[in-house]
């Protein structure tokens, strides 16, 4: 059974969203195979509070002993990386397996910081309209170039004259 990077205790195997992920117990942090957190994040926009809501209960702080965590998996030492480029959110992946080791507080930070549905349709309404502004445009430019066209070819043959 995998063991925990902060607490060195069991994880907990839970699925969330259909998904499984391994959770421990005292500190709340949640470990994520390759794909999951993923998998996760684009099942809903709720799954990520579901996620909280079900791994928070009985929270220890983990201990900063300054230890480098190790992979549950496989042992290897876990390196440290910005969550999607923050400054603010740092999670911890295994380069060998892929697995990411995801602090309890740094998944409120994720919650917080995540789009929300109301963001997620006015992106979709953004796009709607830049595709509307392409599509018009490509219809401006073909227009232009067929009275460009015409031009030229009242040049060619002299009828201004």
């Amino acid at each position: 059974m995998p063991l925990s990077p902060d607490t060195q205790d069991e994880l907990v195997p839970l699925e969330v969203a259909g998904v499984p992920i391994q959770v421990c117990s005292k500190t709340g942090g949640i470990w994520f195979s390759e794909e999951a957190l993923g998998q996760i994040k684009r099942a809903s926009s709720d799954s990520l509070k579901d996620l909280d809501e079900r791994t928070a209960p009985g929270q220890e702080a983990p201990p900063d002993d300054g230890k480098q965590h190790m992979c549950p998996v496989d042992g290897s030492p876990l390196t440290k990386y910005r969550y999607m480029g923050r400054k603010d959110i740092v999670l911890e992946q295994c380069l060998r397996c892929g697995g990411i080791w995801v602090p309890h507080h740094e998944l409120d930070k994720m919650i917080i910081n995540a789009p929300d549905a109301e963001s997620d349709k006015k992106k979709a309404a953004v796009q709607e309209a830049l595709g509307q502004f392409a599509f018009e445009h490509e219809k401006t430019l073909s227009r232009f170039e067929a009275f460009n066209g015409f031009c030229d070819a009242l040049k060619i043959r002299g009828w201004w004259l």
